[in-house]
């Protein structure tokens, strides 16, 4: 009677395995967009953007922008001799909270390094704009991004570094949406800002912009079902789990890899079961026997970024 072939069956499974394990690996680790690794454009492609307001209602469509973009581009007044008191653009990452719980403030990471910044030193006035294009809400229509159709706002202001009780909230705004700003140099002397905003102009629509009063801007409030908010917080789910920079730096750690893409499928059923997932995340991650001590660690402090957000309002 012939003998199982182990060594022939053991290649062959690999030689099958292999591709897809690299394809997975791949992309876990891949580089980090967005919010960690998934931007609003991956949010609209798996059913993660909620619905677009109905345009009669200009001030929720306007909150809606501000709180989908992850950055825009702020035009201050330069001091450049070259182009002295010329519009000065440049584009900045922001954010007005996390995701689902956005307050219609522009937060900002700054450095004096930067050249807007100085011009903001002399002429704090500046005009920020912001797109749906960057999302893929306007790709999927097949709507160009200077289309009134592909909703944008204009928002006007000052831009003034924030108070150290509102710099808590500006920290976890952005540092939820943009993790590796944690890690920028400290030479830098990185500082947290926002636009306080004067005016505000909507385009989601023919027949010119809409105008919206800061108050209207500030008094919209997000009808959102128990649905669309799960699906915030299982993006952030896959971003505490999956888009850790211990992936993305330590693209070697296959073993820890697979172990968070696994809790992160764990989470994903408890939140749309609709189950608190605060206090659990700590425990998924322990469970996961692969995890080194030093990958723990690492998780679990990106963890604290997302407390605000991981729980039902």
């Amino acid at each position: 009677m012939a003998r199982p072939v182990h060594g022939s069956a053991r290649t062959l499974l690999s030689a099958l395995l292999t591709p897809a394990l690299v394809a997975l690996v791949a992309l876990l680790v891949a580089p980090a967009r967005g919010r960690g690794g998934r931007d609003h454009g991956d949010w609209d492609t798996a059913g993660l953007l909620p619905p677009l307001p109905p345009r009669e209602d200009a001030a929720r469509v306007a909150r809606f922008v501000t709180h989908v973009c992850d950055w825009g581009a702020l035009a201050t007044i330069s001091t450049q001799e070259a182009v002295r008191g010329w519009a000065f653009a440049d584009v900045l990452s922001l954010s007005d909270g996390p995701p689902g719980a956005g307050s219609g403030v522009p937060y900002f990471y700054l450095s004096p390094m930067q050249q807007l910044v100085g011009n903001l030193q002399e002429n704090p006035s500046a005009t920020l704009t912001m797109s749906l294009a960057q999302t893929n809400f306007c790709r999927k229509h097949g709507f160009d991004p200077q289309s009134p159709l592909c909703a944008h706002i204009i928002l006007s202001g000052t831009v003034t570094k924030v108070n150290e009780t509102e710099a808590d909230v500006a920290k976890q705004s952005l540092f939820i949406r943009h993790p590796e700003m944690k890690d920028w140099p400290s030479s830098h002397n990185w500082f947290f800002a926002k636009l306080n905003i004067t005016n505000i102009w909507l385009l989601d629509y023919f027949g010119g912009p809409k105008i919206v009063t800061p108050e209207e801007y500030y008094n919209a409030t997000f009808q959102e079902s128990e649905h669309q908010a799960s699906y915030h917080l299982l993006g952030c789910a896959h971003l505490a789990l999956v888009r850790t920079d211990i992936l993305s730096r330590e693209p070697h750690s296959l073993n820890g890899a697979m172990s968070a893409h696994v809790a992160a499928a764990a989470l994903h059923k408890r939140v749309q079961a609709g189950v608190k997932i605060q206090g659990h995340l700590d425990t998924d991650l322990q469970s996961q026997a692969l995890l080194t001590t030093l990958e723990q660690r690492k998780l679990a402090q990106n963890l604290k970024l997302l407390e605000v957000s991981l729980v039902f309002p």
